[in-house]
């Protein structure tokens, strides 16, 4: 049922089930359809680029924004359970910023997926700036091969009342989004965090 970018789910399909799931940078969809399969009671898809939106094959049939996480609405009124953020912190030249902007809104269980890298740490970076369209919409993105060490994200996501629940590590393997991809090269695991908010 999953692909290699949403194993994360597998364990934790009580967070998104008849839940209310915010997906943010959802692009073109290779972890919104598991999402969708698991039933949640409102999902809604964003992404800060249309064009990229306009892609996921859920586009026409789920609610959809188009947000900037860097400067994020105040979505309390959705009553989050759930906010999935794959495929963006590792873009931006502020990423305890947007972990900020996305914690203000008070969801129960936050997944972040971050790029794994043999020391341990999340790689912050923007690879290839340009030669895919989507990124090129991101700004101030900083060099490739910055590293961040994930226990700084770790640290910040507890300070705004989080705790770390479980670490989620797969090999990449191609399919049927990226399997003529040379994208898939770097991607060689990734690692993810689920945190949930202290009581």
């Amino acid at each position: 049922m999953y692909n290699h970018r949403s194993i994360f789910l597998e364990n934790h399909t009580n967070k998104i089930t008849d839940k209310n799931v915010l997906e943010l940078s959802a692009g073109g969809g290779q972890v919104s359809v598991n999402i969708a399969h698991l039933n949640p009671k409102r999902y809604i898809i964003s992404d800060n680029d249309p064009r990229m939106l306009k892609r996921n094959p859920l586009f026409e049939k789920n609610e959809h924004l188009i947000l900037d996480i860097l400067n994020l609405p105040n979505l309390l009124d959705y009553k989050l359970d759930t906010i999935i953020c794959c495929g963006y912190l590792y873009h931006t030249a502020h990423p305890l910023w947007a972990l900020e902007q996305i914690l203000k809104n008070k969801p129960t269980w936050f997944y972040l997926e971050t790029k794994f890298t043999p020391d341990a740490t999340c790689q912050i970076y923007e690879e290839k700036i340009g030669e895919r369209g989507s990124h090129t919409s991101y700004e101030g993105c900083i060099p490739k091969n910055l590293i961040l060490p994930k226990k700084i994200i770790i640290e910040a996501v507890e300070s705004l009342n989080y705790k770390l629940i479980d670490v989620i590590q797969n090999d990449i393997k191609p399919d049927d989004f990226y399997e003529e991809d040379n994208y898939l090269s770097f991607w060689k695991k990734t690692t993810g965090l689920w945190f949930q908010k202290n009581d």
